[in-house]
């Protein structure tokens, strides 16, 4: 019979309650006081401590501590002590097995965890990163694996090995740092056997979700699948009861409820677990699933994760996509990972001071680990040979590039048929502006052709890309780089065009197409057509940093629609795209579920696809199509507000929403929003999309006279005939040109400001500040930088006025080394809400 308690749990569960943990520990009680104490960790005996007879391969050459694991001893909480053995992030660890015997157990922690209290182990390297720790035998099969992170109870463990053999405990992360201990880690003698169990406070519970690393490190579960949940009690129970509820974050389903209930047995002495399944539900999309775990009727367990639902990649993949997972230049479990997203390809960095950490020694075993899992997941790699020399190298001159030289024709060699595609430098224009700030002008450009040449020549099926620029004088630099006669040399013109807002949306000069049209542009204006590869880009979330372009003004929903948009866009006018740091970055370690789910949708959906075009619409509605083995595909999104269209020429047409799930529309007249959506039809149909409302434009109004603007006093200002206004800066980095009166703002709105104007030489930015004294930058600030041309532009800002109800606008230079600012303003600026 249903207890009065579990009536109680279920009523919430049915009306969709999000829980709080608080509440329901008061609605169902704890089942008596809490015991804070930890029993103290027993082991097998007579053991063999791991200690003995140890080697190490340490992969981040930072934390130089960990060439071996120096034993001590750990406290818990309570006071009990255990002897521990520490293993960092990157690192191998070697033992062999003593003759006889055939067991390892020990117990696994995170060096940050609230439960470890102290330690006479030196500093570790810290890190609150989730580490994956795999155990591998002699013949390098996986006998045991599992996570660990620092909100997660000490995890038993028992596996079986063989005696005189050698087994690696391999360590593993994203993020960079973390540590975890092997608290009485031994061998033994003994009756085989494999178990794993959380030791969780006594009396609550610990529940794990998932079985595999995609389920449990990434988040990634597929529609209708059968998940394995594993709970562990500190306690005497027979059985625990798993409350799993799923809360669709983008679509107003109702919450999907499981139940499970789970016979639990002795599993480590005073603690009882047990496994079983939970059946997600056949829809797809990010998703807050709230698993509870009670023990007779009592909640011992409480904890919500999200979740990204999709189904599984379609084949092949598409090669307009690729994804840049990791920049470590060894194997990280997210490199293991990265056909999650379905993409074709995967841009793979070779780290120089790794390879070559000694004159002459190279050492490919690092990188080819992270290559070879590209391959086996069916990426084409794209490799990048250069972002950071090896200390020893010294400054440019003949010595450097002839270490150069060497360390190119090493690679492209070692690599001969397995790569293809070379990223020849990573921003190559940032890599030159510090090569002329310390007196060497024109170091890059001598790098560049001999890597170019060297990759040529190993093989002339080999494609160089290059810069891959990172700037905002990226297309300067790229000019400057024809200008020296190298484009002949360059097979694909790179750059990495990083956006704050939405791709269709001007962010300066260009949107993002406008961005790749200009450098198109500029190698026919050099006499070579070449193709164009925004080879790293995203919109990467977290707090604003100096070292991370981020975009904490929006969110991961808004990223996902970005990121989808701008693949779409890409794939339709033939340009391939990479997207960097697709999973989370430092600043933003959570997994970025909304947009695994949506990427992931849009690979599936054009997998095996043709022809990629893009669909003639109305103003700011946009729309692909693609031919596919099973009929035509297509997209249709607006860039930021709703607008109302209509679609023909496609029969049986059938639509689904930016997550592949099935999705209704009368073809007369239907929403097109921000996110996309899909719509198939048989092969050969032609969509024709009419928009009947468009989304509002803007409604510009017109700001006072740049005369009426304060100007900086060491400039030139001039007055023309036209009307126009031309400023000529003093040589300078930075200072405020122009700055207007206060101008009115609703708060918390979005704007735009547009201006025309001419750039003659250096950089300017353009942007928005508040009215405190201080003046602080509000939103974004936007940069204009183009090859003088004499030619009249339009720059467009936009920002959020936040908290204000008025801001000033600034027009200032942004420039590297100081130089001359010199720019004509032909109008007035304009303004307008969004």
């Amino acid at each position: 019979m249903m207890s009065a308690r579990t009536a109680v749990f279920r009523s919430f569960l049915r009306a969709g309650t999000l829980f709080s943990l608080a509440l329901l520990l008061h609605l169902v009680g704890c089942g008596g006081a809490r015991d804070n104490s930890t029993p103290p960790l027993q082991t097998l005996t007579p053991p063999i401590p791991i200690i003995e007879g140890l080697s190490s391969v340490a992969y981040d050459p930072g934390p130089q501590q960990l060439a071996y694991p120096t034993p001590g001893s750990v406290t818990d909480i309570s006071g009990n002590s255990y002897s521990a053995v520490p293993f960092i992030a990157h690192s191998r660890i070697s033992f062999t097995v003593p003759s006889g015997r055939n067991l390892l157990t020990g117990v696994l922690v995170h060096a940050d965890s609230p439960w470890v209290q102290t330690t006479t182990i030196s500093p570790l390297h810290q890190g609150a990163d989730e580490l994956h720790i795999q155990i591998f035998d002699e013949s390098n099969s996986l006998i045991f694996w599992t996570l660990v992170n620092p909100s997660m109870p000490p995890q038993a463990f028992s596996t079986p090995v063989t005696s005189g053999s050698k087994i690696t405990v391999w360590v593993d992360g994203n993020m960079g740092p973390g540590s975890i201990y092997l608290l009485n880690g031994a061998f033994h003698a003994g009756q085989s056997s494999t178990y794993s169990t959380y030791l969780p406070h006594a009396p609550t519970g610990y529940v794990v979700l998932g079985s595999s690393v995609p389920e449990r490190e990434f988040k990634a579960f597929r529609p209708g699948s059968s998940v394995s949940v594993n709970a562990s009690y500190a306690g005497n129970a027979r059985e625990a009861t798993i409350w799993a509820s799923i809360f669709f974050e983008r679509s107003n389903r109702s919450p999907y409820v499981m139940v499970a209930s789970i016979p639990l047995s002795q599993q480590f002495p005073g603690v009882v677990g047990g496994k079983g399944v939970l059946s997600f539900p056949d829809w797809n999309g990010p998703a807050q699933v709230e698993i509870l775990e009670t023990i007779n009727g009592a909640l011992v367990f409480g904890q919500t994760v999200r979740v990204a639902i999709f189904a599984g990649p379609g084949a092949p993949a598409p090669a307009k996509l690729g994804v840049h997972v990791s920049s470590a230049g060894f194997p990280i479990t997210a490199d293991y990972n990265a056909a999650l997203w379905g993409a074709g390809r995967c841009r793979v960095i070779l780290r120089w001071e790794m390879i070559e950490s000694q004159p002459g020694i190279f050492d490919f075993s690092k990188i080819d680990e992270v290559l070879d899992a590209a391959r086996a997941q069916g990426m084409e790699p794209l490799g990048i040979l250069g972002e950071i020399s090896p200390g020893w190298v010294g400054t440019p001159g003949p010595a450097y590039f002839d270490a150069w030289s060497r360390y190119v024709r090493q690679a492209v060699q070692h690599f001969e048929g397995r790569i293809h595609y070379w990223d020849v430098f990573n921003e190559a224009d940032i890599k030159g502006l510090a090569f002329r700030q310390n007196g060497f002008p024109d170091a890059d450009i001598r790098m560049l052709s001999i890597a170019m040449d060297a990759i040529h020549a190993a093989d002339p099926a080999n494609r160089t890309v290059c810069c891959s620029t990172g700037s905002i004088e990226g297309l300067k630099y790229t000019r400057h780089v024809f200008e020296k006669r190298l484009l002949n040399k360059i097979d694909i013109v790179s750059t990495h065009p990083y956006e704050h807002y939405a791709p269709e949306e001007k962010e300066g000069l260009f949107d993002y197409l406008e961005t790749m049209q200009a450098f198109q542009n500029l190698t026919g204006v050099f006499g070579h057509e070449k193709p164009v590869w925004g080879t790293e880009a995203n919109w990467l979330l977290g707090p604003l940093s100096a070292d991370i372009s981020t975009t904490p003004e929006i969110n991961e929903h808004t990223q996902a629609t970005y990121v989808v948009r701008a693949n779409l866009l890409s794939m339709a006018h033939g340009i391939p795209y990479f997207l960097h740091s697709p999973f989370f970055n430092r600043l933003h370690p959570e997994v970025q579920v909304d947009t695994l789910a949506a990427y992931a949708t849009m690979a599936r959906m054009f997998a095996n696809a043709t022809r990629a075009r893009p669909v003639s619409t109305g103003e700011g509605v946009f729309a692909v199509t693609a031919d596919t083995p099973g009929g035509m595909m297509g997209s249709l999104w607006t860039a930021r507000h709703n607008a109302t269209v209509s679609l023909s020429g496609v029969p049986g047409v059938q639509f689904f929403d930016m997550y592949g799930n099935a999705a209704s529309g009368d073809t007369s007249s239907f929403q097109a929003t921000p996110d996309p959506i899909y719509f198939t039809g048989p092969a050969g149909a032609v969509p024709s999309i009419q928009v009947l409302r468009a989304p509002p434009g803007p409604t510009w109004t017109s700001l006072p006279g740049f005369n009426t603007w304060v100007k900086n006093a060491n400039s030139a200002f001039i007055e023309e005939r036209s009307g126009a206004v031309r400023m000529i800066s003093q040589p300078v980095l930075y200072d405020y040109q122009l700055t207007s009166d206060f101008i009115p703002v609703i708060p918390n709105q979005w704007y735009v400001v547009r201006l025309t104007l001419k750039l003659h030489t250096g950089n300017l930015s353009l942007f928005a500040i508040d009215p405190t004294s201080k003046g602080a930058l509000i939103d974004q600030n936007v940069f204009i930088s183009y090859p003088p041309d004499k030619e009249a532009h339009t720059a467009e800002l936009r920002f959020n006025s936040g908290s204000f109800n008025r801001v000033k606008l600034v027009i200032a230079p942004a420039n590297y080394m100081r130089t001359a600012t010199d720019f004509e303003l032909l109008q007035p600026a304009e303004i307008s809400p969004l």
